[in-house]
């Protein structure tokens, strides 16, 4: 019995030692979290963070995934999509991605706000959720991505 407890035991640790990095911040928020704008309406938002263990948002990118926006948006024909599906015919996947955002920090900021600017030009009118991803990096260590939602209704 105690040869098997000490086996657990053993295979517990050695799994722990591949476990991911412990959450980089203590708060990554957006505010506003969700509103309702025109389309072509520039947004002004405010991510605040405090990140902890050394860690420092480095920089920002906003996507949206098919399953969270209108279909009629997916539907335009001057947008980007990264598919999910990358076979030689590639179907249309929930997890098709475009990019509106992307920002690298002119300054890592470890404690604070940075004031984000997104544009609505070419969204159709419908429900989206704007996923905005936060780079956290930490001398020594590999970076952390973290996501924070934009509930946004675009009205005609």
């Amino acid at each position: 019995m105690k040869k098997i407890v000490l086996c657990i035991l053993s295979c517990i640790f050695a799994f722990s030692l591949f476990a991911a990095p412990g959450k980089p911040y203590e708060y990554f928020t957006l505010d506003p979290a969700g509103t309702a704008v025109k389309a072509g309406k520039v947004l002004k938002l405010d991510a605040a963070v405090k990140c902890q263990n050394g860690y420092e948002l480095k920089g920002i990118s906003a996507s949206v995934t098919r399953r969270m926006a209108p279909a009629s948006f997916f539907a335009l024909k001057n947008i980007t999509i990264k598919r999910y599906d990358k076979s030689a015919s590639p179907k249309d996947s929930q997890y098709d991605t475009v990019l509106f955002y992307n920002r690298i920090l002119p300054q890592a900021v470890g404690n604070g706000n940075v004031a984000l600017e997104f544009n609505t030009a070419g969204l159709t009118p419908g429900d989206y959720a704007i996923a905005f991803r936060g780079y956290f990096v930490k001398k020594g260590a590999k970076a952390v991505y973290a996501n924070i939602f934009l509930a946004l209704t675009v009205c005609e």
